[in-house]
């Protein structure tokens, strides 16, 4: 009898739980309307339809239709916008298993001048445009940047879908991103841009190098994948990734934000700008600089210090003019000393001490400078019809000063420090140096300056027109890239000995076989 009670209970509450997603599906309704230009009456596309403060909404079609389905009942308002037409807005009551058909027409509002320039430094233009853009594209907009205060990388992109992010030095300095299955080892199999234009130091010819722009003084990131993002090259099977630097504002802006932490972490992010009729201006820098947790045997700097400066100029014809032009330039400088490392941990001993670093990383540093140029040139031709032209430079150099091979006698060659921590019981000699144990020679130890120069030049220029139809509208950019970059290598080997902890030099530096060599990418002509 007592069975019976549980069977009869467990049926009954069987039959609840699947009830209740029944019924709380059937609870709900339908949305369906068109959008249309007030003025002309066609259709428009690339609309956003949305029920104000929910997840749901849906984009226009070419035919200017939309669906909302499986709503809630309930009241809502519901609010249709665009670029270019002033947003509108309506009280609704969606009906249990009811469609509720709605018609909008939306007038035309004059798109300010600024917008349109703005446009053209981006990928996706908007968020309003996210919907319309074929293949598949991400913003990540000023308020979340801010929110989150975003200084790496790896942590603004980890929400997003096919983004790829291999951690390196733990701050995101020097980041490996891969976009839909390419390769992520130093971000060389995608392109890099800031603010449309491609940023890694030598981009055709050198793309794997060690520099990404200062993520913490953007105000949005934009990734293109696939696709849709083939027009910026030079690589066109991953994607693409543009970093939006902080705008010159409309009228006078400024702050200043200061943060310490742990490992004694300093950040200075500080700007200030203002704008007239004819005359706009930022100047900007952020700094950013840690100690490292890392620990260094005998005591010893394992972090960074990073500054980096930017400053933007503009002089522009009236807003009335009948051809508004506008001219802006752009510089910027980054600095950074980085106490990093190639030499890593035997597997023991980093299940012992995992943030430990070995005497013989003492000497490794990397010292970074870049310098940008943008000159950037708009004119509005007509309400249908721009061109934007930038002029662009970019010069990197750096020097990673880091242990490269470990010899315990004059006679040996040397042991690669990847195939010594490989296996420590074969190379116990060289295991001891590394560690702090003295050495007999005085070039035990092999620092090698992987020294690199790296330009890039080039001129790119994008046509942007619009024009319509009573049915559709189109839109349309065409442009080319003239490019140009290269690369120059010396290098050199500096020998130093163990003694009791402290590495002190040993003979003079000395010049490989293939000290000097040079890489040329030249005449990157691209049409889109």
């Amino acid at each position: 009898m007592h069975s019976g009670h549980i069977l009869i209970h467990l049926i009954a509450g069987v039959i609840l739980l699947t009830s209740i997603p029944l019924a709380s599906y059937a609870q709900s309704g339908s949305i369906k309307g068109v959008v249309h230009d007030e003025s002309t009456g066609r259709p428009l596309t690339g609309v956003n339809v949305l029920l104000k403060g929910t997840t749901f909404g849906a984009a226009t079609s070419d035919s200017g239709s939309f669906a909302i389905d499986n709503v809630p009942v309930g009241k809502y308002t519901i609010v249709a916008s665009r670029v270019g037409y002033r947003t509108q807005q309506r009280e609704i009551i969606v009906r249990e298993n009811g469609l509720l058909s709605l018609s909008f027409s939306l007038s035309t509002q004059p798109v300010e001048t600024q917008e349109v320039v703005v446009e053209r430094e981006m990928l996706i233009g908007s968020t309003d445009r996210i919907y319309s853009i074929p293949g598949s594209a991400h913003y990540i907009g000023p308020e979340e940047m801010d929110k989150y205060s975003y200084n790496d990388i790896n942590r603004a992109l980890r929400e997003i879908p096919g983004v790829y992010v291999q951690e390196e030095d733990g701050y995101g300095q020097r980041p490996n991103i891969g976009l839909r299955g390419t390769g992520v080892e130093r971000s060389e199999k995608i392109t890099v841009m800031e603010d449309g234009v491609l940023m890694a130091p030598a981009p055709y010819s050198a793309p794997a190098a060690y520099y990404f722009p200062t993520v913490g003084r953007m105000q949005g990131i934009e990734i293109r994948k696939g696709s849709s993002q083939i027009k910026y090259g030079p690589f066109t099977t991953g994607g693409v990734l543009n970093l939006l630097s902080t705008r010159i504002p409309s009228g006078f802006h400024g702050r200043a934000n200061l943060i310490a932490g742990e490992d004694n972490t300093r950040t200075i992010h500080a700007f200030a700008g203002d704008a007239y009729d004819n005359l706009g201006f930022l100047v900007e820098t952020y700094q950013f600089s840690v100690d490292g947790f890392k620990e260094l045997d005998g005591g010893g700097n394992t972090g960074f210090d990073k500054k980096d400066y930017l400053a933007k100029i503009r002089i522009n014809t009236d807003r009335d003019a009948g051809i508004y032009q506008e001219l802006t330039f752009k510089i910027g400088q980054t600095d950074e000393t980085a106490n990093e490392t190639y030499l890593g941990l035997t597997e023991a001993d980093f299940q012992r001490t995992p943030f430990r670093r070995y005497s013989a990383s003492q000497k490794d540093v990397m010292n970074t400078e870049h310098r940008q140029y943008q000159l950037r040139h708009f004119v509005k031709l007509s309400d249908n019809f721009d061109i934007t032209t930038t002029v662009y430079r970019t010069d990197f150099k750096r020097n990673w000063y880091k242990l490269d091979k470990v010899r315990a006698s004059e006679e040996d060659a040397g042991v690669k420090i990847g195939n010594l921590l490989a296996d420590p019981a074969s190379y116990a000699a060289e295991y001891s140096i590394i560690t702090g144990g003295s050495s007999a020679n005085d070039n035990a130890l092999e620092v090698k300056a992987n020294n690199r120069k790296y330009f890039a030049r080039g001129v790119q220029s994008i046509i942007g027109a619009q024009f319509g139809t009573n049915s559709s509208v189109h839109e349309v950019e065409v442009g080319f890239r003239y490019h140009e970059d290269e690369i120059d290598r010396f290098q050199w080997v500096d020998e130093y000995r163990m003694d009791s902890g402290v590495m002190k030099r040993g003979r003079d530096s000395r010049h490989g076989k293939q000290s000097r060599r040079q890489g040329k990418s030249v005449g990157g002509l691209r049409a889109v």
